[in-house]
């Protein structure tokens, strides 16, 4: 059994990481270390200095900058922020403003998702908002209606700044969404 230079636990022999820790396992053949008599006589064990591995970078799946020219991003991010700000008729704005932009057209496929998305949200809010109403909670059903309006006007601030900052990251709510690939 080896023994991990990092955090000191045993791991397979043929690992090339360890099991614990994740540090990367060198090929070359490993010794355990004998404790000298001085350090028997004061019990301590001699550990070698932990190897230091650079963090691996984090890929976010659902940013999609990467995939667009930088070019494209400066030219056309007004253009894309019609689509958030403007609901349906910014989306046929920004449809027929962008051309060939592979950036535009990113935008106005999460803010098509985006838009369903709130369709089928206001339908199940009204639906809500009647059986509350029917029940006498109408002071609830205001605040349920109120707090869904400014979620949505706080989710479309937040893709306006996504835009601003030149990101292409799918919108939260509508990620998992497999239409409009």
């Amino acid at each position: 059994m080896k023994i991990c230079p990092n955090c000191r636990n045993q791991i397979k022999e043929d690992a090339v990481f360890c099991p614990v820790c994740g540090t990367a396992i060198s090929i070359a053949p490993q010794y355990e270390p004998q404790p000298s008599q001085s350090s028997r006589e004061f019990d301590t064990i001699y550990s070698p200095s932990p190897v230091y591995t650079p963090p691996v970078p984090q890929v976010d799946p659902y940013d999609h900058t990467k995939d667009f020219v930088l070019s494209d991003i400066s030219e056309n991010k007004a253009t894309a922020m019609l689509a958030y700000l403007l609901g349906p008729l910014g989306i046929l704005m920004a449809l027929m403003a962008a051309g060939s932009s592979k950036y535009v057209d990113f935008h106005v496929k999460q803010a098509m998702k985006l838009t369903v998305a709130e369709i089928l949200g206001i339908l199940a809010l009204v639906v809500f908002s009647f059986l509350l109403w029917n029940i006498r909670l109408r002071a609830f059903m205001f605040f349920v209606i109120a707090v869904a309006l400014i979620g949505l006007v706080v989710l479309h601030l937040l893709c306006f700044l996504q835009i601003c900052r030149g990101k292409a990251i799918e919108v939260y709510l509508v990620r998992n969404l497999k239409f409009l690939k």
